[in-house]
């Protein structure tokens, strides 16, 4: 299926204009050419009052306005956002970086779908085998497959013929001449899943479900240094769970996108808190860029993506966002 197909724009309630436009926030997206093909590019916040106004520009084909009245709030366990795609603008070079960001929902998988079994190579479902209960191996399959469905339609090959190899650290590698320019990262929770795919020099996403209870003084001291441990302990108490959590994702897909994984060391990577308790990490330089993927409320998801030609840069963003069905 091309991509277009999946990029859909899809608006699951009648949007309306904010009555104070002035104190909204403005996001402008279009319709461009990258990854090789076309991508319709849209953002929907379903819980917000957005307003929707195509404009025209020479040399463009259309613009989409949106406008957002107040953040976006989700109020349920449904996955609101099932795709996200972030593209980066640089004034270095002419050409713009994108990543694609796909969430799988594996709660609703009772059994491993034949067509998923059929694109796994022998190995990586003997390397499932063992998987237990069910859904997560059915999730552990559809998330394989999805990821070589997504490489394949960028070099040209069926899924099933994609090469895929593991590197020292763990890290999946596609070793295809096409798949060169690509990063791409996998991260797993206990009922979903996220792939990131993109033209950039490294990716890396994570994605873990809230904890219930602050950590162990052991957890702590594994992923905080002395001077984080001491902000976090200095948020009030109803914040720290997500904020511990949100710390964890990011520390580990930065991780990630340098290729080292867990067997590098949380300390490598700093992180601060604001007085919201969301975490933010500390990088060196403008290279490296941060996006929370905030698709449920009982989760914490991010991205980090390495743009080198973006040093020095002012950052432009165009995201998209496509819901889940009504």
């Amino acid at each position: 299926m091309h991509l277009l197909n999946l990029l859909k724009i899809r608006v699951r309630e009648k949007c309306s204009r904010p009555d104070n436009s002035a104190s909204s926030g403005i996001l402008f997206l279009k319709i461009f050419s990258n990854f090789k093909r076309t991508h319709v590019v849209s953002c929907v916040y379903p819980e917000a009052g957005v307003f929707w106004r195509r404009l025209s520009a020479p040399g463009e084909t259309s613009f989409v306005c949106v406008m957002i009245s107040q953040p976006p709030r989700i109020t349920d366990e449904r996955f609101n956002v099932m795709m996200s795609l972030f593209s980066y603008d640089s004034p270095q070079s002419q050409n713009g970086r994108s990543v694609l960001c796909r969430v799988l929902d594996g709660r609703a998988l009772e059994d491993i779908c034949p067509v998923d079994q059929m694109i796994l190579t022998p190995d990586e479902r003997a390397r499932y085998a063992h998987l237990r209960p069910l859904r997560s191996k059915a999730l552990a399959y559809r998330t394989r497959a999805e990821l070589r469905r997504m490489l394949g339609r960028e070099i040209g090959l069926p899924p099933q013929m994609v090469p895929l190899i593991t590197s020292a650290h763990g890290k999946p590698v596609c070793p295809h001449p096409l798949a060169a320019g690509l990063a791409f990262s996998v991260a797993h929770a206990e009922e979903c899943a996220m792939i990131a795919l993109g033209e950039v020099e490294g990716v890396g996403v994570d994605v873990e479900k809230v904890i219930q209870r602050e950590p162990a003084e052991e957890l702590l001291t594994i992923l905080f240094s002395d001077e984080e441990q001491e902000q976090w302990s200095d948020l009030p108490p109803p914040l720290r769970c997500r904020a511990f959590t949100e710390a964890w994702t990011i520390k580990e897909a930065v991780l990630k996108a340098i290729g080292t994984g867990l067997d590098g060391s949380p300390h490598d990577v700093t992180v601060t808190f604001d007085h919201m308790g969301r975490a933010t990490p500390v990088f060196s330089d403008a290279n490296w860029i941060l996006e929370r993927v905030l698709f449920c409320p009982c989760y914490t998801a991010c991205l980090i993506a390495v743009v080198p030609e973006r040093a020095g840069a002012v950052r432009e963003k165009k995201v998209t966002a496509m819901p889940t069905a009504a």
